[in-house]
C-alpha cells in the first residue's frame, strides 16, 4: 500500500493571515462553499413544484444575473432589462416552453456586445430567450440558441438603402466581428 504524500506548501488565508497547509485550507473553507451551494441552488431546485414556481425562480435568476452584470450597462439598460423581464415572466401572462436561465446569460453578454440602444426581450416558442436591439441606424436581432451559439439578424439603413446580414448559428465572437 502506497501512502500519498501531501505537499508541504503553505497557503496563507487572506482573512487570518494564518499560513495553513491544504488540507487545513480545505477543511476551513468546504462548509462555507457547501452551505453557499445548498442556498442557492438545491433549495431553488425544491421550489419546482408548479410552472408558476419555476418561473418565479427563473425570474429571481434572472435579476440576479442582470445585476451581476450591470457594472456593464448604464442604469437606464439594467432598469430596462429588469422591467421586460419582469413582464415577460409574470406567471399570469406567459405561456410556452419555460426558458432556461443560460439563454437569458448569452443575451446578457450580447447587450455588453452591442452597447447602449434600445432593447425588448423575447422567448421564443422552443424556450430560447431573444433581444431586439434598435437605434437610428440600425435593428439587431438576437436568439440565444444553447450556452454560446446565437441566431442574429442586423439590418442597417444608410442612404436610403437598407442591408442586412444574418447568421443561423455561430458564436458571439463571430456576432461581434459583424457588428464592426
Amino acid at each position: 500500500m502506497t501512502a500519498v504524500v501531501l505537499p508541504k506548501q503553505h497557503y496563507t488565508d487572506p482573512w487570518s493571515h494564518r499560513s495553513t497547509t491544504p488540507v487545513q485550507f480545505a477543511a476551513h473553507w468546504r462548509p462555507i462553499l457547501s452551505a453557499y451551494y445548498e442556498r442557492f441552488f438545491i433549495a431553488d431546485a425544491e421550489e419546482l413544484d408548479s410552472p408558476e414556481a419555476h418561473l418565479n425562480l427563473l425570474f429571481k435568476q434572472a435579476q440576479r444575473a442582470v445585476r451581476q452584470r450591470s457594472r456593464y450597462y448604464s442604469e437606464e439598460l439594467t432598469t430596462r432589462l429588469l422591467k421586460s423581464l419582469s413582464t415577460l415572466l409574470d406567471p399570469e401572462e406567459f405561456e410556452g416552453t419555460v426558458p432556461q436561465i443560460g439563454s437569458l446569460a448569452t443575451i446578457l453578454r450580447a447587450a455588453q456586445i452591442v452597447g447602449e440602444c434600445k432593447v425588448s426581450l423575447g422567448v421564443t416558442e422552443d424556450g430560447h430567450f431573444t433581444a431586439l436591439w434598435t437605434d437610428e441606424a440600425r435593428t439587431i436581432y438576437v436568439e440565444s440558441l444553447s450556452d454560446a451559439n446565437v441566431r442574429w439578424a442586423i439590418a442597417e439603413e444608410s442612404d436610403d438603402n437598407m442591408s442586412t446580414v444574418s447568421s443561423d448559428a455561430s458564436t458571439l465572437s463571430e456576432f461581434s466581428g459583424a457588428l464592426v
